[in-house]
């Protein structure tokens, strides 16, 4: 007898819609605008130097990221990159 080998530990499949879907369903608060045009107004001051502040940006990890102490390599690796081209801003 040939067993089940495939989705063993599936117990649902459920369908996840785009974030553009519930972009009419859930409105956003007042508040919540308000913040958003704001920080996007100031980082847009920071782009253009405007602003002497410090913007630091964390994103999602690569997935090819084995343990801290590579991703800290690396981290560090684009500092140093992004200084040596800072001639650029």
């Amino acid at each position: 007898m040939q067993r089940q080998t495939d989705d063993v530990r599936i117990r649902e499949i459920k369908e996840l819609l785009p974030p553009i879907a519930h972009l009419y369903e859930l409105p956003i608060s007042e508040s919540a605008s308000e913040l958003i045009y704001n920080t996007r107004r100031e980082i847009s001051a920071l782009l253009r130097g405007e602003d002497d502040r410090l913007l630091v940006v964390i994103g999602p990890v690569p997935s090819t990221t084995s343990t801290p102490r590579s991703s800290t390599r690396r981290s560090w690796r684009r500092c140093a990159r992004r200084w040596r081209m800072s001639w650029w801003w």
